[in-house]
């Protein structure tokens, strides 16, 4: 068997391989439960703030998390304040226990940004969603 160098616990180079990849999905599972923990404690807030609809894209939403990938969330607030105002409110109010980055909009400017961003569409196409406020 082929001996790691610098190594002297007789792992061969395939288990050394083997138990550092096994270590990287650890770490990932381990990420991912982080992300979505943080992702609900979020979404709870983003409820109580007035959320109109909150929806997750990027990675976690894919089921690709990796070591390092963070919470990407679009949510969708009324038109009670301008998209700024909001953004600002929410950055100040909202304490993620993970890195997480929000695109916020008022329902006014994302029914008007909706149709010509190629971004939020693929967002809207794609994204799950993870809260709705119910209308009725």
């Amino acid at each position: 068997a082929i001996q790691c160098p610098g190594r002297r616990s007789g792992f061969t180079v395939v288990e050394a391989a083997l138990m550092s990849l096994r270590d990287i999905q650890a770490k990932k599972k381990e990420r991912a439960a982080r992300l979505q923990a943080s992702l609900l404690t979020t979404v709870r807030q983003l409820g109580t703030l007035g959320a109109l609809k909150v929806i997750l894209f990027g990675s976690l939403a894919a089921g690709e998390v990796d070591t390092t990938s963070d919470v990407d969330i679009l949510v969708i607030m009324p038109n009670t304040r301008t998209s700024k105002e909001w953004r600002r409110t929410l950055h100040e109010r909202l304490a993620p226990q993970v890195a997480t980055d929000l695109l916020v909009f008022s329902e006014k400017d994302w029914e008007r940004d909706l149709p010509v961003s190629s971004l939020l569409r693929h967002i809207a196409d794609h994204g799950r969603v993870v809260y709705e406020k119910d209308l009725s």
